[in-house]
């Protein structure tokens, strides 16, 4: 006799095969349609990434273990998922296991691992999903580093808080905070970014400054002492954009001229060699650089003309020409053009000006969303999700969702379902091929 648990199973499974069927035919009907993208933002975490659509919905997918998805559990998945229901989502950044974010109306909204007081909710727990972060309403960027976590208010003010051992909150101290503190009485701050241990700003006036950890020389004041208390950097004040990775730093000045220093052991300073420095140094002589993203071990920048250049480690395909040669120099990627914005870490995410999603690097844990867990060599595009529900289940419901993996072509669903004793069972349907 089959039990009443299998029927309900079986059942379920049959109803994500018909929906996964009917998105198929969806995408038959209207494939022009299922090319367009949808992206607004993305970020890369250590081995995770989300992203916010154009509709304000918040996704994620990759590495889970300690909640930093943000979809109320901690298993892995290599396709993205929709976190919540809500669409007003502004602005996302992915630390190393934690995750910071902003909503329109200026909250400020963290979850991941805690151990280091980097959610800033006053306490150590980790939070699986979106937790709302104190009651302002003000908040204007936010920038998650590795155990620490940054901000800027719409005043101009600097907040930091999570771990300080090398002095990366800047409060001119070692001493941990486990909620936003205000980091001096200056109201110019312009742009803040964190990364392993070190942090980088800019003002208004184009100054730059640097605070945290230097043992690579990556503050770039021309030592490897670190600072407890905001630095400024070599006293120019045309700097435009400034990106903290592991332990270099890349900026980009008024001019377009591209600028690194810090840790270059993998060559990720991109000036040829695999020499530290520790002040900013050119790289090359060109003028008509856009954007720019310090990684791991791995650089990316963008020109004018839209062409994407990466240098440095390519263990795993990071550098996204078909390699795995470690590369010293700018090397133009040839597979993707026209990206609006990019993030790294040891993958790649880059969201081009029509709204699609391109990926390439690492790939053990799904980070790169294209429902396998393969690194990819080169750059491939993600389509958006067609359909997920992820709103919490009760009893005979279930939550799910539908994927088109451009990379070969298919559409595939996964989803759990609580069955009627309280135990939940994660189903799956085959792939199928869609002919567009």
């Amino acid at each position: 006799m089959i039990s009443k648990k299998f029927h309900y199973f079986y059942k379920m499974k049959n109803h994500l095969l018909y929906l996964t069927l009917f998105i198929a035919f969806f995408l038959f009907a209207n494939s022009s349609s299922a090319q367009t993208g949808c992206w607004k933002q993305v970020t890369a975490g250590q081995n995770f990434s989300l992203g916010i659509k154009n509709d304000g919905t918040l996704w994620a997918w990759g590495l889970n273990v300690s909640g930093q998805l943000g979809d109320g559990g901690t298993s892995n998945t290599n396709a993205p998922v929709k976190i919540g229901t809500d669409n007003d989502w502004s602005q996302v950044s992915a630390g190393s296991v934690h995750v910071l974010a902003l909503k329109n109306d200026g909250t400020l909204w963290a979850w991941g691992i805690n151990s280091k007081s980097q959610l800033g909710t006053g306490n150590f727990a980790n939070k699986n999903t979106p937790t709302k972060i104190g009651t302002d309403t003000n908040w204007k960027q936010v920038s998650a580093g590795s155990t620490h976590s940054l901000a800027l208010k719409s005043d101009g003010t600097l907040w930091a808080w999570g771990f300080n051992q090398s002095g990366e909150l800047g409060d001119s101290t070692k001493i941990n905070k486990n909620k936003p503190t205000k980091i001096g009485t200056d109201n110019d701050w312009k742009q803040v970014d964190a990364s392993l241990d070190h942090t980088l700003a800019l003002k208004n006036n184009g100054t730059l400054w640097g605070w945290g950890s230097n043992t690579s020389g990556q503050l770039g004041d021309g030592t490897e002492i670190n600072k407890l208390a905001p630095t400024q950097i070599n006293g120019d004040n045309d700097w435009l954009l400034i990106s903290a990775g592991y332990t270099h730093t890349m900026a980009i000045k008024n001019d377009g001229t591209l600028w690194a220093w810090g840790g270059n052991g993998f060559g990720q300073l991109g000036i040829g060699s695999f020499d530290n420095k520790n002040i900013p140094t050119i790289i090359g002589t060109d003028n008509n650089w856009k954007y720019i993203t310090a990684a791991f071990y791995h650089s990316l920048a963008v020109k004018n003309d839209k062409t994407v250049w990466t240098f440095g480690i390519n263990t795993k395909g990071q550098i996204g020409d078909g390699t795995m040669f470690t590369r010293t120099i700018p090397t133009l990627i040839a597979g993707v053009t026209d990206l609006k914005q990019i993030a790294a870490a040891s993958h790649n995410l880059g969201v081009k000006n029509d709204g699609s999603l391109w990926v390439w690097g690492y790939n053990e844990f799904g980070q790169l969303g294209d429902g396998s867990n393969t690194d990819k060599l080169l750059p491939i595009p993600i389509n958006c999700p067609f359909f997920s529900s992820s709103e919490d289940v009760t009893p005979n419901e279930k939550s799910f969702n539908v994927h088109h993996n451009t990379a070969d072509n298919t559409i595939s669903s996964r989803g759990v379902i609580l069955l009627e004793d309280k135990t939940k069972q994660e189903i799956t349907t085959p792939n199928l091929y869609a002919v567009m």
